[in-house]
Order: structure tokens, then sequence, then C-alpha cells
């Protein structure tokens, strides 16, 4: 018998409130999951679709890095609710949509959801994400009747295409009434770095980004900071092209030189997560620094401008002190007691980042 059906045959012998107990439940939140659904749980887990999501979850319950990726899930849609009171401070009572540049697996979707962003237009350059995107989807949609309308392609916008803008602008059309065509919220979480290979793409992904921003709209997300990566290199004595640090639950490669020298465009490095239970989520992974006072100059050469205190100040769940993810993380422990309690492996792996928000001007 495979682990699915090993899987699959326990659930069947579980009640409900046993797998509740086990947090057995799509996307690891049982808020997300209607009590409708939940009472039917059994009956829903012969459906394929949904079978391979509570195989997911039952792996993800072994991860040596379960909290660090609740944490950073609370983190993003925080980031979401923020961005959408502040486009309803400006004034915008319609609708909201979202351009999401890096959707990956497609796991936001509940999260649009919860924050009512209703017209979702997402993108990737890896197809094999978007067909599970698109598979998450079709689950998600199966057991709710207030999905909202999302389109999920792969694409690399790195590569400047005027035809796929029009596309997406035809898109938008299709699904609101807007006159103006354009996006309140583009989003990119945990991607940013990849799009810093070099000067052409990085200035590519901009233009496509401001290009699709209606005025005052929104560029948020949440990047690898490399004053926090270069800081940690020197404290643990990676000074050159080649040096290694590699720990129980993190692997970091200096690939770039002189690690005191970097350039502003594809200064990479190997970076990653280790996690026992799931080892084949996090793979070995080229990165490229991304300076957040070069990456403020880069956007205000595109149109916008550093939002980033008018989020922390932001009214939505709650006032972050900073934009690095250390600081929210100890606002959290106070707002919302252990929920998100990271062991000292998970706190140093996401000391490493931070969050950006730019605005169109």
């Amino acid at each position: 018998m495979d682990s699915t059906e090993v899987i699959k045959s326990k659930l069947l012998s579980m009640s409900i409130d046993d797998i509740l107990k086990s947090c057995i439940i799509p996307y690891g939140y049982i808020e997300e999951i209607p009590n409708e659904f939940v009472q039917n749980i059994k009956k829903e887990i012969s459906n394929p679709n949904n079978l391979q999501t509570l195989t997911n979850i039952q792996t993800r319950k072994k991860s040596d890095v379960y909290n660090l990726r609740r944490f950073h899930n609370y983190i993003k849609e925080l980031l979401l609710d923020k961005a959408k009171n502040i486009r309803q401070q400006d004034g915008y009572t319609g609708r909201l949509s979202l351009l999401d540049i890096s959707v990956g697996k497609g796991g936001d979707i509940a999260k649009w959801n919860r924050t009512e962003i209703f017209n979702v237009y997402g993108l990737d350059i890896d197809r094999d994400s978007i067909k599970e995107a698109n598979r998450r989807l079709s689950e998600f949609k199966a057991r709710r009747t207030n999905t909202k309308n999302v389109e999920l392609v792969v694409k690399d916008i790195t590569k400047w295409e005027p035809k796929f803008n029009t596309n997406v602008k035809k898109w938008l059309e299709s699904v609101t009434s807007q006159k103006a065509h354009k996006f309140d919220i583009v989003s990119c979480m945990f991607a940013l770095n990849y799009y810093f290979i070099d000067e052409k793409s990085i200035n590519n992904v901009f233009k496509f980004v401001s290009l699709q921003l209606k005025r005052n709209g929104l560029f948020i997300g949440v990047f690898l900071d490399a004053e926090k990566l270069q800081n940690f290199m020197k404290q643990n004595k990676i000074k050159n092209k080649g040096d290694i640090y590699d720990s129980d639950v993190l692997y970091i490669q200096n690939t770039w030189g002189k690690t005191t020298n970097p350039i502003l465009y594809g200064s990479s490095y190997n970076f990653q997560i280790k996690d026992r239970g799931d080892p084949n989520l996090y793979q070995v992974g080229e990165e490229y620094l991304v300076n957040y006072k070069w990456l403020v100059q880069l956007a205000e050469s595109h149109g916008f401008v550093d939002a980033i205190d008018e989020l922390n100040n932001n009214m939505a769940g709650f006032s972050i002190s900073s934009r690095f993810f250390e600081d929210i993380y100890r606002t959290t422990l106070f707002i919302e007691g252990d929920k998100y309690f990271l062991s000292h492996g998970e706190h140093l792996i996401t000391s490493f980042y931070s969050v950006f928000c730019f605005k169109r001007t």
C-alpha cells in the first residue's frame, strides 16, 4: 500500500474531531474550512484532488519548519489586508483586483478569498507550479460558492512583450465594469530576488508592474534582504566566493565573490531551508542579492514612491515597527501569543526577510 492509500485508510477510520485535532485540513488553517465541508470530509477524501491536499498536509505536519511556514503565510495575508485598507483609505470603493507576478503553486488562493480580493491574475515562469496552482484552484472552487475571478498562467515577465500586456488588460476588461482596466495591487511574495539576475530583467518587471497598476495602486511583497544576509555572512566568516554556512536547518553559499563587495545585479548566492519532514520542498536555488536602498531607487525610476511607512502604520491587522520580519515577529508574539512561536532555527531563517511596499504615482 503506497503512502497516499495509507493516509486515506487512516482518515477513513478517524472521527471528525480527531481529524481536526490532527490539523489534517487544506492549507493548514481550521478557520478556512466551512462547517459543511468539515462535516463531509470523510466523503470528500474519496476525491483524488482532495486526497492529494490531505496528503500534502500530512507531510507538512512532520515538517521541521511548520510554524515558520504558518508565520510566513500570516505575514503574506497581513500584507494583502493592509494593502486593501490603504486602497480604501485612498478613497477607492470598488472591488479590488490583484496581479500576482510569482504565484507559484497557488498557496495564497485562500488568502485572496478571505481578504475579499475579487479579481486575481496570477503568473509564474514554472509550468509545473501553474499546473499545481490550477489544481488547487479547481479544488477550492469545488467547495466554495463565493469564489472570485481567478486566472493562472505561465509567463516570464523578465522578457518584455507588449502583446501580453494587452492580453492581461483584456482579461481584466472581461471581469470588471471599471473604465480603468488596471490593478489595485501587485504582489510578489518570496520571489523578487530571482528577478535581480540582471539589470534588464528587473527593469522589465518594474516596467510591467508600473503599466498594470492604477494610480495610487500598490506593489507589495517579501524578499530576502541583502543587508541581513551580508551581516550574517560576516558574522559567520563567509568572506569569499564558495564559502559555505551549513547547519541542521539552513544552507547558504556565497557564489558572487567577496562578501563585502557585491554588484547591484547578478550577485548570486545559494540559499536552502532544510526540512527533514519534506526534503523535496526546499531545493538549493540560486538567488540574487536585493539591496533595499537600491530597490527603492529602482522603484522611483519607474514612477513609484516608497510607501513602507504607510504600510507599517496602517490600521489593518496591527501597526508594525519596521519592514524586517524579525521585528514583525516580536509584535506578532505580543498580539497572537505563541500561535506562531518559532524554534531557534526557524527564527534564524525568518530573520533574513523583509517586506516592501511601493505606491504608483
